[in-house]
């Protein structure tokens, strides 16, 4: 199974299109998790942005026991230091990852 949580508030129209997207694409079911507090932890106040790093770690530990993937979605814009901004980031041979739809929107 995988789990799919908000990171602060998304709209519930982002969150059924990530977890229908997701259970076509891994062949896996998906379902909607506990949210995780809105990330303003992970913001750095001098790029203007959210560290996905940060928001991955406080991710981890809440992968729910049933789910072998945790995709967390935030409206947060994020970065990485080496990048002015990415659409999201996912450990490698890890359970968990985060998708910014900041910068994904057409408006």
């Amino acid at each position: 199974m995988i789990a799919v949580a908000a990171a602060g508030i998304v709209d519930a129209e982002a969150m059924a299109f990530a977890e229908t997207t997701l259970e076509a694409a891994l062949h896996l079911p998906a379902r909607r998790a506990a949210p995780l507090a809105d990330p303003v932890w992970a913001f750095d106040a001098k790029r203007q942005q959210y560290s996905s790093t940060l928001v991955l770690r406080e991710a981890l530990p809440r992968v729910p026991p049933d789910a072998v993937r945790l995709a967390v979605l935030t409206e947060r814009d994020l970065f990485i230091p080496m990048l002015s901004f990415v659409f999201g980031q996912a450990q490698l041979d890890g359970p968990v990852a985060v998708i910014s739809l900041a910068r994904l929107r057409q408006e």
